[in-house]
């Protein structure tokens, strides 16, 4: 059969998978002093599990560091990695988007929407660095968060996805209501 494992840039085995299996291959986070690898992980299945109507089940998805250790369990059908920012979004079982830490803890659920969570910092400083708090927004909310993954406002509209110079990041957010910003 088929194994996986996680193999540094020697060839060297650091740990095999066993019973876990990759959505995708591992990404890296940190500088050059704080270097580790992620990976989104699921258990292995023998068969494709369906529901009573034929539809297939996604498998619970959750999160594995360069270690093998487990951080976030596999609760979530859906889970992506921010390769920008440090966050993860996940999709609960009733379908609402959950913002995540890199390592699994909540900082927002937001309200049942049709989209995906979209991010962006307001403002641009030197080397296009992200200047402001971040904003995190659906079609119906939008969080801004600070350096500590703290949400410093929450509004019940969503973004107007603007660039803005470096004084008025620190300063605004653009929204959008009835259609204008």
């Amino acid at each position: 059969g088929i194994r996986q494992a996680v193999i540094n840039e020697n060839g060297k085995t650091i740990f095999e998978l066993g019973d876990w299996m990759t959505e995708d291959s591992p990404r890296s986070r940190g500088g050059d002093n704080d270097k580790w690898t992620y990976l989104i992980v699921q258990k292995r299945r023998d068969e494709i599990l369906k529901d009573t109507l034929g539809r297939l089940i996604p498998m619970p998805k959750g999160l594995m560091d360069s270690t093998g250790r487990v951080v976030l369990p596999p609760e979530f059908p859906d889970l992506h990695i921010w390769e920008k920012y440090p966050y993860l979004n996940a999709k609960t079982a009733a379908g609402n988007f959950v913002l995540m830490t890199i390592d699994g803890r909540k900082i927002h659920e937001f309200k049942p929407c049709k989209s995906s969570i979209l991010m962006q910092h307001i403002g641009h400083g030197l080397n296009r660095a992200g200047v402001g708090p971040l904003a995190v927004w659906t079609e119906n909310e939008t969080l801004l968060i600070d350096d500590n993954n703290a949400v410093i406002r929450h509004f019940d509209l969503p973004f107007g996805r603007e660039v803005l110079s470096e004084e008025l990041a620190e300063q605004f957010v653009i929204l959008i209501k009835n259609n204008q910003k």
